[in-house]
C-alpha cells in the first residue's frame, strides 16, 4: 500500500491497489536508509503512464538479476490486470455492526476492471474498536527486542472507536481525549485499595496521567517494536502499525509492577485469604499463643512434686 496520507494531498485519490493509478513515491538518501527502521517515502504524483529518462549507468535488478542499466528511456504503464483475492488478517478489533460502507458510485469509474464484472469493487470498515496501551521506557528499553514479554507488561488505557483509514495523526487526538476523559473520572473514583496487614485504612493510587511526550509504537516488525516520528505520524495508518490493538511510549510513565493489579484498575480490592494467612498476622499469633499455653514455657526444668518427696524422704 503506498503511503501518505490523502487528506493531506486533495490532488490526489485514495490509495488503491485496483485503481489502475501508479503511485509516485520520492526518497532522499536519508528516508532511504530510514526503510530499515520503518521509514516511509513521499507522495509525488500519481497517473497511468511513467516515463523515465536516464542520463548515466544505473545498477538495478531484473527478474532477480544484477545488471548495469545504461542511459536510456523507460515507460511504465500498467498491462494484464486481473481480480485477485486477499486473505483477510486476523483482527480482534472488530468493526461495529452496521458499519460497512459501500463505494460510492463516483469511485467506480477508478476500477481497472471489465464494467459488469461485479457491482461494487470492495467494502470499506467504517469504525474498528481498538484498545490503547502504554509502555513505559524503562519497559521499553529493557524488553524491546521481547515483544511478549512488552505486551504483558503494558498497561490498558482504554478502546477508542476510530475509522477504518484513520492515520496517527488523527488517532492522537482521540488518544488524548480517551486519557483526558479517564482523568476526570477517575482523579477520585478509579484507585486500588490493599488490605494491609497491620492497618485496615486503605492505600490509594491514583492514575498516572499520560505524558504530552507519548509516541506511536510499531507492533507490526517480527523482531521488536520500533518508535513512530511524530513529525511523520501523517504517513502511517492505524492498520499499519497493529491489527488489533495500539501500543504506545510514555517516557514518563513508572515501570510496570510485577504484581497483577495496575494503578488503573478501578476500585479493585486486595485482600488476604482467611486461613493460613491470619496466622501469620502478628496480634492473631500472639493470642494463638496465649491461648494454647505455649507462651507461660519457661526454659528451666521443673521437678515434679513427688520426685522432690522421695528424694526428701532418700535423704533422711
Amino acid at each position: 500500500m503506498p503511503w501518505g496520507n490523502p487528506g493531506d494531498h486533495r490532488e490526489f485519490e485514495p490509495q488503491r491497489h485496483d485503481d489502475g493509478y501508479i503511485e509516485v513515491i520520492g526518497f532522499t538518501m536519508a528516508s532511504l536508509a530510514a526503510l530499515q527502521v520503518g521509514g516511509h517515502g513521499e507522495r509525488l504524483h500519481q497517473c497511468r503512464e511513467v516515463t523515465l529518462l536516464t542520463y548515466k549507468s544505473i545498477p538495478m535488478q531484473v527478474d532477480g538479476e544484477p545488471c548495469r542499466l545504461a542511459p536510456s528511456l523507460i515507460r511504465i504503464s500498467l498491462r494484464n490486470q486481473a481480480n485477485m483475492m486477499q486473505k483477510s488478517k486476523r483482527r480482534t478489533s472488530m468493526p461495529l455492526l452496521n458499519d460497512i460502507q459501500k463505494v460510492p458510485p463516483a469511485d467506480l469509474r477508478r476500477v481497472s476492471a471489465p464494467p459488469d464484472s461485479f457491482t461494487i469493487p470492495h467494502a470499506i470498515l467504517d469504525r474498528l474498536r481498538i484498545r490503547v496501551n502504554r509502555i513505559s521506557l524503562q519497559d521499553y528499553e529493557g524488553l524491546h527486542y521481547d515483544k511478549e514479554k512488552l505486551r504483558e507488561v503494558s498497561i490498558p488505557l482504554g478502546i477508542i472507536v476510530v475509522r477504518g483509514d484513520c492515520d496517527l495523526e488523527t488517532c492522537r487526538i482521540y488518544v488524548d481525549r480517551l486519557e483526558e476523559d479517564l482523568q476526570s473520572v477517575s482523579s477520585s473514583t478509579q484507585r486500588v485499595h490493599y488490605q494491609d496487614q497491620e492497618s485496615s485504612f486503605p492505600r490509594v493510587l491514583s492514575v498516572q496521567k499520560l505524558s504530552p511526550r507519548w509516541c506511536f509504537l510499531d507492533a507490526t516488525s517480527a523482531d521488536r517494536f520500533y518508535r513512530i516520528d511524530r513529525t511523520q505520524e501523517h504517513l502511517h495508518f492505524v492498520t499499519e502499525i497493529s491489527q488489533d490493538e495500539i501500543f504506545i511510549l510514555d517516557p514518563e510513565l513508572g515501570a510496570a509492577q510485577p504484581a497483577g493489579t495496575p494503578p488503573g484498575m478501578p476500585d479493585l480490592v486486595v485482600e488476604q485469604a482467611s486461613g493460613m494467612s491470619d496466622r501469620w498476622n502478628p496480634a492473631i499469633r500472639k493470642r494463638m499463643l496465649s491461648d494454647s499455653g505455649l507462651g507461660k514455657m519457661s526454659p528451666h526444668y521443673e521437678v515434679p512434686e513427688k520426685q522432690k518427696e522421695a528424694s526428701q524422704a532418700h535423704l533422711l
